[in-house]
C-alpha cells in the first residue's frame, strides 16, 4: 500500500482510493493505537459532514473502532473545528471528521485529531500508517467491544454557544448573508445566528448529499458576490464543505481571500495588543503583498508549509497566536487547535464594529502582487518526478529569470493528482508568461 496520508489526513474517491475496508482499518488501527496508550477504555468523537458517502464510512470507522475496543460518541453533521473542540473540551483521547473538505461529492476523506485538538503529526501518521497496512487480526472479548455512546448534549448547541462567546463587541449591526457550500456549516450558522442576533440571511444552506461544494462555497464565492453586491449587504461569508475556511467578499461583492482576512484581524489585534510578538503565520503560498503589508505595520511573518496543520506546527514554536492560509485556514491557537470558518467569520465581524470600517477598507490595506495559481493534472504516480525532470528544471530556472522580482513555486497536490504552480511577481504580464511557460512543460513531460 502506498502513502494514504495527503497533506490533510486521507483523501480520495469513493469508491476508490477510500473505502469502507480502509476506513474501517483506519478506526481498528487508531482504536488500538489509542487502547495502547490509555489506563482506562478510550473514548473518540466522530463527525462527518454531510455528503453521500459520509455515513458508509462514518459506520465503518465507527465499527473498526468499537472491534478495537475503544467507545465512541457520534456527532452528526458537524464542522470539522467543532470535532476538534469537542475533542479537547471534553477530554477524548482522539478525535474522527469525515469529510473532503472543498472536494466535490464524488471524494471523501477521514481527518484525525488528538486530545489536545490537534491533527496528528507526520510521524502519528506513520506510525498509523504501519498499522493500517496489517490487516486487523485481534479480537476483543464480548465485554471489551467498544459502544456507541450518546454525546452528553448537543454537540451544535455546545458549539455555537462556544463560537457565540468568543465574539467581544456587538455585531449584530452587520447585514450579512452566509454561503454554507450545502455542508456542515448547514448545521451550525442557523443557531449561531440566533445566538448573536445576526441580522444575517443564508444561501446554499440545503445538503442533499450531492450537492455540497457544487457551484457555491469558499472555491466559488462568484455568487455569494453577486449576491451580496444585489441584496445590499455588508458582508459576505462562504465556507467549504466542512467549514473549516472561510472567505470573504465585501459589500461590492470584490473576494477577501485568506490572506486579507488574516492582515484585517492581524492589525486589529496589534492595535489592541492581543498580538504577542507582533507575530503571524502564514504558508509558502501566501502573496507577497501580504508581507509588505505586515512589514510595513511592524508584524512579522514566519513561513510554513502548506497545510493548516503545518501552519499549527508553525505557530507552536514561534509563539503565534495568529496564523493562516491564502485558502481561507485561519487559526487562532487562543480559541482553537486548526482553522476554524466560522469562528474566522466572527473575529472579522468583531473587527468591523470595533473599528466602525467596512468590509472594503479592510480589504484594501492589502495590495496584492499579481500572482496565478494553475493546477495541472498529472498522472498519481508521477506527481513527484515530473518535478525533477530536466525540462521542468530548466523552465523553472527559465520563468524566474524573466520574473525579475517574484517568485516560482511548484508542488505536488497533496489531495488530488495535480501539480500545483505559483506564479508572482511585480508585472502581471510578466507572471502570465510564467504560467504559459510552465503549464506547456508540465504537460508535455
Amino acid at each position: 500500500m502506498s502513502a494514504i496520508f495527503g497533506t490533510d489526513g486521507i483523501r480520495g474517491r469513493v469508491p476508490g482510493e477510500l473505502n469502507a475496508s480502509l476506513a474501517f482499518r483506519f478506526g481498528f488501527a487508531l482504536g488500538t493505537w489509542l487502547r495502547e496508550r490509555a489506563e482506562t477504555r478510550p473514548q473518540i468523537a466522530v463527525g462527518r459532514d454531510p455528503r453521500y458517502s459520509s455515513d458508509m464510512l462514518e459506520a465503518a470507522v465507527i465499527a473498526g473502532a468499537c472491534a478495537a475496543g475503544t467507545d465512541v460518541k457520534r456527532l452528526d453533521v458537524i464542522p470539522t473545528p467543532a470535532v476538534s473542540w469537542y475533542t479537547r473540551r471534553h477530554a477524548l483521547q482522539a478525535g474522527i471528521m469525515i469529510s473532503a473538505s472543498h472536494n466535490s461529492f464524488e471524494y471523501n476523506g477521514i481527518k484525525c485529531f488528538t486530545a489536545e485538538g490537534g491533527k496528528l503529526t507526520q510521524e502519528q501518521e506513520r506510525e498509523l500508517q504501519e498499522r493500517i497496512q496489517q490487516e486487523p487480526c485481534e479480537e476483543t472479548v464480548p465485554h471489551a467491544v467498544g459502544q456507541v455512546l450518546p454525546a452528553m448534549c448537543s454537540p451544535v448547541r455546545e458549539y455555537t454557544d462556544y463560537l457565540s462567546d468568543c465574539v467581544r463587541a456587538d455585531i449584530s449591526s452587520v447585514r450579512v448573508l452566509f454561503d454554507c457550500a450545502n455542508g456542515a456549516a448547514s448545521a451550525t450558522v442557523p443557531r449561531l445566528i440566533r445566538c448573536l442576533d445576526l441580522n444575517a440571511d443564508l444561501i446554499f444552506s440545503a445538503p442533499d448529499g450531492k450537492n455540497i461544494n457544487r457551484d457555491c462555497g469558499s472555491t466559488r464565492p462568484e455568487y455569494l458576490g453577486q449576491a451580496v453586491r444585489q441584496g445590499g449587504y455588508d458582508i459576505g461569508f462562504a465556507f467549504d464543505g466542512d467549514a473549516d475556511r472561510c472567505i470573504a467578499v465585501d459589500e461590492a461583492g470584490t473576494v477577501m481571500d485568506g490572506d486579507v482576512l488574516l492582515l484585517a484581524i492581524a492589525e486589529h489585534w496589534k492595535r489592541q495588543g492581543r498580538l504577542p510578538n507582533a507575530a503571524i503565520t502564514t504558508t509558502v503560498m501566501a502573496n507577497m503583498g501580504l508581507q509588505e503589508r505586515a512589514h510595513a505595520c511592524g508584524i512579522a511573518v514566519h513561513t510554513s508549509e502548506v497545510g493548516d496543520s503545518r501552519v499549527m506546527q508553525k505557530m507552536k514554536g514561534t509563539g503565534c497566536l495568529l496564523g493562516g492560509e491564502p485558502s481561507g485556514h485561519l487559526i487562532f491557537s487562543d480559541y482553537s487547535m486548526t482553522g476554524d470558518g466560522q469562528l474566522t467569520a466572527m473575529l472579522l465581524l468583531e473587527a468591523m464594529a470595533q473599528e466602525g470600517c467596512a468590509a472594503s477598507v479592510l480589504r484594501t490595506r492589502l495590495v496584492p502582487w499579481p500572482q496565478v495559481l494553475q493546477n495541472v493534472p498529472v498522472p498519481k504516480a508521477k506527481k513527484q518526478s515530473l518535478l525533477h525532470r530536466s525540462s521542468v528544471e530548466k523552465a523553472v530556472e527559465q520563468a524566474k529569470g524573466f520574473l525579475g522580482e517574484g517568485r516560482i513555486l511548484l508542488r505536488p497536490s497533496g489531495t488530488e493528482d495535480m501539480i500545483r504552480i505559483l506564479a508572482e511577481g511585480r508585472e502581471a504580464n510578466k507572471v502570465a508568461m510564467a504560467i504559459e511557460l510552465l503549464t506547456d512543460t508540465i504537460r508535455k513531460a
